[in-house]
């Protein structure tokens, strides 16, 4: 038995695998499949609101049913997947769905099964229009488009006076930002959409998880040591045409180097894990083509010491590439880049880097006798 998405009870009984619970006739007879009150005494009555509900022929797994919370379902060839995530819910086949009702039904008296079995329900002593179902289900949670400030301020919701994702954030939850909103604590997600527009700020070294889908189209903005950590199984839309910005500290020195990898790369619509240019990323310093010191006004680098090392004989000094501010850098591989002349060794400058985010796997090819430089291309640590 699940409740709000989390597992409270379980009865394990092997003998009764494969038999069914009052299969007889005159059960049958005498008792309908009913949603909202005890089908066999006619009493203790749902007082609430249904949005939606369904019958599988199996169990489910936790994963299977938290993907289904926050969104509608749909046939994707014979498979399911979720009407916000477009992605098919693995294990879950449209066949194994034999009861689909959708109760956001007006003025017939009946709801229709959505499901192959087209078996419509009746609808008894339910409110007329059914308002509450319609407007409030959190399908997905979603902001205000002014929504502006902390996450916890309910007013930042559609229906933040239902809702309890302002104080409560189940780990299933799929949120879409139309507005501005920032968060100084951890945060879980199923499913994550930044609209056109939108920025989500993450502040004071917090995590921001996602376990399936982000679709950035907006902004994420990691403050400080703040992390955007994705899963195995979660994906960036590669569509998303929005950003990522990243904090990143380094030496101020400009006779020092830093030894960086991006986390992200060059923007498109189409696809993720780009390459860039050192230029594409850093946006809070500009690039000197001559000479070989950085200057603090405007706060600038010499782009002389951008180098890389790409698999290449080992030990071999002359074999490293100079890239420069313009030249293409693969993810993964490490790059060289001293200071701006803002401080000694021991200080630090603060650098900004903005691009699509990588996501998924990254491959570097190495070859026996050879070195490569490489660094972490994520928005997170790893291990």
């Amino acid at each position: 038995l699940y409740l709000n998405g989390n597992s409270i009870w379980n009865h394990t009984d092997n003998a009764l695998i494969g038999n069914y619970i009052n299969d007889t006739q005159g059960w049958d007879l005498n008792h309908d499949f009913e949603i909202g009150r005890n089908s066999e005494f006619d009493n203790n009555y749902f007082e609430g609101s249904i949005y939606e509900s369904k019958v599988y022929n199996k169990a489910l797994t936790q994963p299977q049913i938290h993907k289904q919370i926050n969104q509608e379902i749909e046939n994707s060839n014979g498979n399911i997947k979720g009407a916000i995530i477009p992605k098919d819910i693995e294990g879950l086949l449209w066949s194994d769905l034999i009861l689909y009702y959708k109760m956001n039904i007006l003025n017939t008296g009946h709801t229709s099964d959505s499901s192959d079995s087209k078996t419509d329900g009746v609808l008894h002593n339910m409110a007329t229009h059914q308002e509450n179902q319609d407007y409030t289900a959190p399908l997905p949670y979603e902001t205000t488009s002014s929504s502006n400030g902390f996450w916890d301020t309910p007013s930042n919701w559609t229906h933040g006076n239902v809702w309890d994702i302002s104080t409560s954030i189940p780990s299933h939850s799929i949120i879409k930002i139309n507005g501005a909103l920032e968060f100084n604590t951890d945060i879980n997600t199923t499913g994550l959409i930044i609209e056109n527009g939108a920025t989500l700020k993450v502040n004071q070294n917090s995590w921001l998880f996602n376990s399936c889908y982000i679709k950035l189209n907006g902004t994420i903005d990691l403050e400080e040591e703040s992390q955007l950590i994705q899963s195995e199984n979660s994906t960036i839309d590669n569509s998303s045409t929005g950003i990522l910005e990243k904090n990143l500290k380094g030496t101020a020195d400009k006779y020092t180097y830093n030894y960086w990898s991006s986390p992200v790369g060059k923007l498109n619509n189409s696809n993720k894990n780009n390459t860039y240019s050192v230029k594409d990323v850093f946006t809070n310093i500009a690039f000197l083509t001559d000479g070989y010191d950085g200057i603090t006004n405007p706060l600038s680098i010499a782009d002389y010491w951008i180098w890389k090392f790409s698999n290449n004989l080992s030990d071999t000094y002359s074999s490293w590439q100079h890239v420069k501010s313009t030249g293409e850098i693969f993810p993964g591989e490490g790059f060289t880049m001293k200071g701006p002349g803002s401080g000694y060794i021991d200080d630090e400058q603060d650098y900004i880097v903005q691009g699509k985010p990588n996501n998924g796997d990254i491959n570097l090819t190495v070859y026996a006798g050879n070195d490569y430089l490489i660094g972490n291309p994520y928005p997170s640590a790893i291990d």
